[in-house]
């Protein structure tokens, strides 16, 4: 099972590379298929003290539409790991995502019936302080995810820039990695050995470092 994520995997790199949405869809969708039981399980975790009983249900089904029509979509990755990683937080941002809304009816259904009045005083039910800390929590995480964006797209303006600019064979071994191409593809299409091809692409980093400090920010 593994062998065959990696190689959904390197179809959907290379589908990304190309610009091929249908087919970025189709890849990412067979290897969401295949780790399925992985999302659930990783669901399961991420729920302990979140969400309970059919609510977990919910949650998985949560998961599994933000990974199928969302999540291929912004995945800058191009290993099952990065994929893994990536669905571990779409199933933790998604136990949080049903906690907010049993939190929401709660609060519109006023509050929990284990509120205690004090001193003739309605105290707030627990929903109140639960919304308010996840309100929080999403602000939070929404702009931690727009600094991640920003990130991302200067590194992509960066190697737009600098790749060009790399000499020959580490450009062309670099190139090749960008696309998703392994080690082994890269020595057979480039007729290199393997010790070559890390070489090269030793070089094409420490050429990107210094073209980094050139670089117009």
């Amino acid at each position: 099972m593994e062998r065959r994520a990696e190689q959904l995997m390197k179809e959907f790199v290379r589908a990304r590379a190309r610009g091929d949405k249908p087919a970025m869809q189709r890849w990412w969708g067979e290897l969401l298929a295949l780790q399925f039981d992985r999302l659930i399980a990783m669901v399961k975790r991420h729920a302990q003290g979140v969400v309970f009983g059919s609510e977990i249900d919910d949650a998985i089904s949560e998961a599994a539409m933000r990974m199928a029509l969302k999540a291929w979509r912004q995945h800058e990755g191009d290993t099952v790991g990065s994929f893994n990683a990536a669905m571990s937080t779409v199933c933790r941002f998604s136990c949080r995502e049903v906690q907010r809304k049993a939190a929401r009816v709660s609060k519109r259904r006023g509050g929990s019936l284990d509120a205690v009045p004090r001193d003739g005083h309605e105290a707030p039910g627990w929903a109140d302080s639960t919304y308010a800390d996840f309100e929080a929590e999403r602000l939070r995480a929404h702009a931690e995810e727009e600094e991640r964006r920003e990130t991302l797209a200067a590194d992509r303006d960066f190697v737009a820039w600098a790749v060009p600019q790399l000499p020959g064979r580490p450009r062309e071994v670099f190139e090749l990695l960008l696309e998703g191409r392994t080690p082994t593809e890269i020595m057979e299409r480039l007729g290199m050995e393997r010790n070559a091809v890390d070489q090269n692409k030793r070089r094409a980093v420490q050429a990107l470092r210094k073209l980094k400090e050139q670089y117009p920010s």
